[in-house]
């Protein structure tokens, strides 16, 4: 039986995640965990009122075009080795997007163990991560025509919070997907007490950009780089640069579109792009009336299939910008399958409306079915925002 972990069963999750995924948390960090499950929403499936699998529900915010979007994190997804491959994760998902849905939960993220399992279920790639790595003979400052007439501050915790968020959120405006940071996230999930942070403030004062960084042994470890000027990522790298005494090496973690690398005076440094998360739209009505098209004067139609979540399944029809969503009247659907339009399943058409995807990549890999003058029309209509994604949950 598939229900809500009540708190008196919190330590049951505890055990099962410290068993699944190979750590043991201390009681100080017990009682952290304890403290952030109440705010989420954990479900789990019961035998003999014996937990046998579970998995946690975040109630997070993102930045998709320019508007903030409710999103369900699925993390901490678990079972008991002596009752898995019996479908309990499979009948968990399920009920996650049914109650996600409820919770108006338009899109769903998560970090897979296995790519191609989460696919099975309609969760599809919609960032990668970039890491560069570059030995100490190679920080080199960059020469540029660009105007760096700005300087590095050190940023001490927690003061400096408040300053850095809005050089976040201004950043997060360029990108899809990421987190809308609360206070309570950035001390949770981004800092701990071993980040340090700088940031670059231009001629007039602005912080324009920010580096947070961990030092360890001859290694610096940036884990974010975030700049909404190239001054400042010019300026934040001459930072790493006077490092070169110190270090033997420095990796930064990049977005997949970061021209960084590029900008560097030796640009074949070791690089390793990786996908990173997943996402899934889980009411793709209420997604659709939400998601700003782009203007064409020829209306367009895409047919989605979700197996998984029949609830999504139906026509889309698109018209100078609008789209309303017709889900399958299954007892009176069609036996032929419609001719007019585009054919996805619900995997291909999160990753493209995400901006992760082109429809005409899609259309490529056999994602996409139908006319190819279609095809590049909804490739104009669709978001042009490259995805990003940071955190980890």
């Amino acid at each position: 039986m598939i229900r809500e972990v009540g708190e008196q069963e919190f330590e049951s999750c505890i055990r099962l995640s410290e068993y699944a995924f190979q750590y043991q948390l201390s009681d100080q960090e017990k009682e952290k965990t304890i403290n952030r499950m109440r705010k989420q929403l954990i479900l789990a499936d019961f035998e003999d009122a014996i937990m046998q699998a579970k998995l946690h529900i975040y109630d997070f915010t993102i930045v998709m075009n320019q508007q903030i979007w409710r999103m369900g994190g699925v993390a901490s997804v678990a079972t008991w080795p002596e009752y898995r491959r019996g479908g309990k994760v499979k009948n968990l998902l399920l009920h996650a997007l049914e109650r996600m849905r409820a919770q108006k939960q338009v899109i769903s993220f998560l970090h897979p163990f296995q790519i191609d399992f989460y696919r099975r279920y309609g969760w599809e790639l919609f960032a990668s991560r970039k890491e560069i790595t570059v030995p100490q003979h190679e920080l080199i400052p960059i020469q540029t025509a660009v105007n760096v007439e700005g300087n590095i501050r050190r940023l001490n915790m927690p003061n400096a919070l408040k300053p850095i968020q809005e050089v976040y959120e201004k950043f997060s405006k360029q990108h899809n997907g990421m987190l809308n940071r609360t206070r309570e996230w950035w001390e949770y999930g981004v800092l701990d007490k071993d980040t340090l942070a700088v940031g670059y403030y231009n001629a007039v004062g602005e912080l324009n950009g920010y580096l947070l960084y961990k030092m360890s042994g001859r290694k610096m470890i940036v884990e974010e780089m975030v700049t909404i000027e190239t001054a400042a990522k010019i300026g934040l790298w001459q930072f790493i640069c006077q490092h070169d005494s110190m270090l033997s090496e420095v990796t930064l973690t990049l977005t997949e579109c970061d021209e960084l690398p590029f900008m560097l005076v030796n640009p074949r440094v070791n690089t390793k792009i990786e996908p990173y998360f997943m996402a899934r739209i889980v009411d793709m009505e209420t997604f659709v009336a939400q998601y700003q098209f782009e203007w064409d004067d020829q209306p367009l139609f895409i047919h989605v299939d979700d197996p998984f979540a029949k609830w999504n399944k139906g026509s889309i029809f698109i018209k100078q910008g609008e789209a309303t969503f017709y889900p399958a009247k299954m007892e009176k659907a069609c036996v032929n399958r419609p001719q007019k339009g585009l054919h996805m399943d619900i995997g291909a058409i999160t990753t493209l409306l995400m901006g992760h995807q082109t429809a005409a990549t899609l259309y490529r890999m056999g994602r996409i079915e139908g006319e190819i003058e279609e095809v590049k029309r909804l490739d104009h209509m669709v978001s042009r925002y490259p995805t990003c994604f940071y955190d980890f949950f």
